[in-house]
């Protein structure tokens, strides 16, 4: 739902990454949708990637959610042979 952290254009707040886009309806039109598929014997499947850039507020207000390399940075995406600088995997563990 929230989508292009940083682009002014986009949530009711100016944009920001707990903002819902405006053409993306409102969270109360989610929930609409939700309640009409369920009574249908459906259910909504969302698909959406748990990572953060280097500049997502929350690398900054909860750095304890990323993986950490042994000097302390926090360790960003591989997928041998690439490395991601610009994204940070969430650590669930």
């Amino acid at each position: 739902m929230p989508y292009a952290i940083g682009n002014y254009r986009h949530g009711v707040n100016g944009g920001g990454h707990k903002d819902v886009a405006p053409e993306l309806g409102t969270l109360e039109d989610f929930d609409w949708l939700v309640g009409e598929v369920g009574k249908r014997g459906m259910e909504i499947a969302l698909d959406f990637a748990i990572n953060c850039s280097p500049d997502h507020p929350y690398v900054r207000e909860h750095p304890d959610w990323f993986f950490r390399r042994p000097d302390g940075t926090i360790k960003y995406a591989e997928n041998p042979p690439k490395k991601y600088e610009d994204v940070y995997p969430l650590n669930f563990h």
